[in-house]
């Protein structure tokens, strides 16, 4: 099939572009064997060298979800009320998209006695582990037996909570909770 001079020619072009598909390399598809992976992702590469999306105008593509460039506050709780035991927990479950800051402010709803907790931002494994006795051990803005407090921490994208223990020997503890996500 080759012949003369140009057999050789022919034959080495021939053995590139046969390295170049089999490897992936410049290829017009996926990479053989890979697999896309756009699970939970708005948009970003998906591992094969394709997209899973495209942001709209205005938005940019950070860590596969479309965000703003200049952070907008997202309520999680406005005024929310919570009352619970002496010696309970109450956590509020939350989930944040995108790394955020997240700020929050507690007082006491009842207007007797101020009533005495210990708050903070936990993980789901801190969070149950903080409710089976291992202590204290959130993430960020913990206080100890405060009857009110404020704080605010950058945390990554996942599941969280704002967890709270009623420190009060006898009477039930009344709060009243803001919590903003800021991304």
């Amino acid at each position: 099939m080759f012949r003369g001079g140009s057999s050789k020619m022919s034959l080495r072009a021939a053995l590139v572009v046969l390295a170049l598909v089999t490897t992936g390399c410049g290829s017009p598809g996926p990479k053989p064997g890979c697999v896309p992976s756009c699970f939970a992702r708005q948009c970003g590469d998906d591992g094969c060298d394709f997209t899973c999306g495209s942001c709209p105008s205005g938005t940019t593509c950070n860590s596969g979800v479309c965000v703003s460039p200049n952070p907008v506050p997202h309520n999680l709780a406005v005024g929310k009320a919570a009352t619970f035991n002496a010696d309970a927990f109450y956590g509020l479950e939350f989930l944040l998209p995108v790394q955020a800051t997240l700020s929050f402010a507690v007082v006491p709803a009842s207007t007797g006695t101020p009533d005495t907790f210990n708050v903070a931002i936990f993980t789901p494994t801190e969070w149950t582990s903080y409710q089976t006795g291992s202590g204290n051990q959130a993430t960020a803005g913990a206080h100890n037996g405060v009857t009110s407090a404020s704080d605010s921490a950058t945390l990554p994208a996942g599941t969280w909570y704002l967890g709270f223990k009623c420190k009060n020997a006898i009477q039930r503890c009344m709060i009243s909770f803001d919590l903003t996500a800021t991304y």
